[in-house]
């Protein structure tokens, strides 16, 4: 959970975790 990690996540970064896990997005 590296995300965790990384607390101040921008938008952007938020969506690329979303397409790297878009399952993730879909719940």
């Amino acid at each position: 959970m590296d995300q965790v990690t990384r607390a101040p996540f921008s938008a952007e970064d938020f969506r690329a975790r979303v397409a790297a896990q878009p399952l993730a997005h879909a719940a």
